[in-house]
């Protein structure tokens, strides 16, 4: 069996290294499309909120927690329980994860809680004939509304908001840059190589490098259960992340079977075509 020329490995060699920047490629693309679909995409939080049951479970939290007020000030203990609902909790954190993604706010707005309060507090004092002045009823609203608002909070998701709005915004040009990038390479491996058979080859690799990729994510991330080995203070947030990370770990198997069907596509095109020119080089 002849040698292949050293211009033939060369040109192996630098289309196998265009074929795996072509696969990096690939690879990037899904993991963007993944994060820009999940975690830079505000449904996608919503959808795993209310999946997992994550405003009742807040408003039990915010109940219990403002329940502490209660002993305090003299309260009865199921004060609270007339002011915050479960409608009051999902509008607020509506509203607080769009104004997060829009880059308007990073904190809940509590005026609504705020005004409740305030209204609950005038009716209870009338009619337990309790005696309280105005500044001792403003200071109750305001520690009130500051457990609302610090319970409704994510913890922690202010401080990366900058980071955060960034790459949403760069996301798009992340996305277009690598589809260019992506289609120069597989044209470049198109029209050098006069036989097609060898362009849907390094075709073959890059898909099942990409493959491979996002094989070894998607299995990591089920093997570990998720998210589920986390301690977080709250169930809510508990259960939400665990539902969120388990919608990201589907979306990376969606893409590892859209590979791997690429990549499987691909070998037998170039199987066939392999057949028809090695047919057509011995006649």
């Amino acid at each position: 069996m002849s040698k292949k020329p050293t211009s033939s490995r060369i040109r192996e060699v630098v289309f196998g290294i265009l074929s795996f920047f072509l696969s990096l490629l690939f690879t990037m693309f899904s993991f963007s499309l993944v994060i820009g679909s999940t975690v830079l995409n505000k449904n996608a939080w919503i959808d795993s909120m209310n999946r997992c049951g994550y405003f009742n479970d807040k408003t039990t939290e915010v109940r219990n927690k403002l329940r502490d007020l209660t002993y305090a000030s003299g309260l009865k203990e199921d004060f609270f329980d007339g002011v915050v609902d479960e409608i009051m909790v999902t509008e607020d954190t509506y509203n607080y994860i769009e104004g997060y993604f829009e880059g308007t706010t990073t904190v809940v707005d509590g005026t609504a809680f705020r005004q409740k309060i305030s209204v609950a507090l005038d009716d209870y004092i009338k009619e337990t004939g309790q005696k309280a002045s105005a500044e001792q009823v403003s200071e109750l609203v305001k520690q009130a509304e500051h457990v609302y608002t610090a319970t409704v909070s994510f913890v922690g998701i202010g401080a990366i908001s900058v980071y955060f709005l960034a790459a949403k915004k760069a996301l798009p040009f992340v996305l277009a840059g690598v589809i260019i990038l992506a289609l120069g390479l597989i044209a470049v491996l198109f029209f050098c190589n006069k036989w097609k058979h060898r362009a849907m080859k390094f075709y073959y690799y890059a898909t099942a490098g990409a493959f491979l990729a996002n094989f070894a994510l998607a299995l990591f991330m089920t093997v570990n259960k998720g998210a589920k080995n986390i301690n977080l203070e709250y169930r809510s947030v508990y259960n939400f992340v665990v539902s969120f990370v388990n919608s990201v770990n589907v979306m990376f198997w969606i893409c590892t079977a859209l590979f791997l069907l690429l990549s499987v596509a691909l070998f037998f095109v170039y199987r066939r075509l392999f057949y028809k020119a090695s047919k057509k080089s011995s006649t």
